[in-house]
């Protein structure tokens, strides 16, 4: 594999994502979940959402219940000792998150989407310092919404996020992935 930097006034910029395993690579994704504990987030008991579900996705044309809300952080770190820019926020970025614990489903809801293209955001970060992109649910895919992610019972989850940086005019380049970070359902009230 191969690790393609380009050297610029201001530092690095990130060109291409692969990376030979000896390599480190000169920026960091974790995962930060702000609040660890979530009130069960749907109106229906587990076992009724969970029907409810497998329900919507036999129906022709279902409208999922927005996923739950988890106040999150994409926090991409500066890990050499020279600028680096990167390029985030565009339609060719996309953000994967797996989720692990006692019951998890997803769907595709049907979206509308404008057919703009969106460009990536240049973001130059200094070294050993970190530029942060807020998540605000259990969304992910295109424009990060595509695709809804359902916790179906109370218990301890783990999450981890895979992220898709580009170039300035959207080609792909480093795929970054995050270590796990940990969220617990509550009981329904």
């Amino acid at each position: 594999m191969l690790r393609s930097l380009l050297a610029a006034s201001c530092g690095f910029v990130l060109l291409v994502g692969r990376v030979a395993a000896e390599d480190k690579m000169p920026v960091e994704l974790k995962l930060v979940v702000k609040k660890e504990s979530i009130a069960w987030p749907y109106v229906l008991g587990p076992k009724d959402f969970e029907a409810k579900l497998k329900e919507l996705a036999k129906a022709k044309d279902p409208r999922y219940p927005l996923a739950p809300s988890v106040d999150m952080v994409l926090e991409f770190t500066n890990t050499t000792k020279e600028k680096i820019t990167i390029y985030v926020e565009g339609d060719a970025n996309k953000l994967t998150l797996a989720v692990k614990g006692p019951g998890v489903t997803s769907a595709s809801p049907l979206l509308a989407f404008t057919t703009d293209f969106r460009l990536p955001k240049m973001v130059v970060i200094e070294p050993g310092k970190t530029h942060e992109v807020q998540l605000k649910g259990l969304t992910d895919g295109f424009r990060k919404v595509s695709r809804y992610i359902y916790p179906l019972a109370p218990g301890e989850y783990s999450i981890s996020a895979t992220y898709q940086l580009t170039t300035a005019d959207g080609v792909k380049a480093a795929l970054l992935k995050s270590g796990e970070a940990k969220f617990k359902i509550d009981e329904p009230k």
